[in-house]
C-alpha cells in the first residue's frame, strides 16, 4: 500500500498479515491514541517512509510479529502528556508513551534509520517484547530517554545517534529497566 504525499488526520492501523506500508511524503498528523499501530494479529509486516505527528500516546505502536519499522520520522507526539502550542511542545511529568514502540507480546521487530525527536516520553523503547532490534536510528529531544528497553530480551542496540541540545533538562542515552 502507497500512501501518496498529504496530511492524513486519522490512526492507520495494521491488522492483517503480510502488509507493506510506504508513505512516499505523506504524513499521519491525528490526535487519536496512535498514528500507526500494528496489532497482534499482524505479522510480516513493513512500515516506511511516513512523518507521524500530534498523537496522543505512541505515534508507532508495534504489537505483532516480524516487523519493519524504516525511514519514518516521529515528533510532537506523546501528547497525553503535554501541550503543543505553536509549534512549541511543552511536557508534564505524567505518565508518557513513546514515539516508536514495540509493545508486550511483539517479537522479531526491527526500527531502522528512524528519527524520533520532541516526543513528550521516551523516544523509542521495547517493552516485554523479544529478538527486537534498534539500529541506525536517531532520537533526541525527548521527555524521557531516548532508547529504552524495560523486560526484554534479545535485544539488540546498535549504531543510534541519542543526543540532547537541551542542557540538563532531557535525558540522553539508552535506559534499561
Amino acid at each position: 500500500v502507497i500512501a501518496l504525499a498529504g496530511t492524513y488526520n486519522q490512526q492507520v492501523t495494521i491488522s492483517k498479515s503480510g502488509i507493506t506500508l510506504e508513505g512516499r511524503g505523506a504524513v499521519i498528523d491525528t490526535l487519536t491514541q496512535n498514528g500507526i499501530r500494528v496489532t497482534p494479529t499482524a505479522s510480516n509486516i513493513i512500515v516506511r517512509g511516513f512523518t507521524v505527528v500530534h498523537t496522543k500516546s505512541h505515534a508507532i505502536f508495534v504489537e505483532g510479529a516480524n516487523v519493519l519499522i524504516e525511514g519514518n520520522t516521529v515528533y510532537h507526539s506523546i501528547l497525553e502528556n503535554g501541550t503543543l502550542s505553536n509549534g512549541v511542545i511543552t511536557c508534564g511529568n505524567n505518565a508518557w508513551g513513546s514515539g516508536i514502540k514495540a509493545e508486550r507480546g511483539s517479537s522479531y521487530v526491527t526500527f531502522r534509520n528512524n528519527i524520533s525527536r520532541d516526543n513528550c516520553g521516551e523516544g523509542i523503547a521495547s517493552t516485554m517484547s523479544h529478538n527486537v532490534v534498534i539500529e541506525g536510528n536517531t532520537s533526541y529531544d525527548n521527555k524521557n530517554v531516548n532508547i529504552y528497553i524495560d523486560n526484554s530480551y534479545f535485544v539488540k542496540v546498535s549504531n543510534n545517534l541519542s543526543y540532547c541540545t537541551q542542557s540538563g533538562t532531557r535525558p540522553i542515552g539508552i535506559a534499561l529497566g
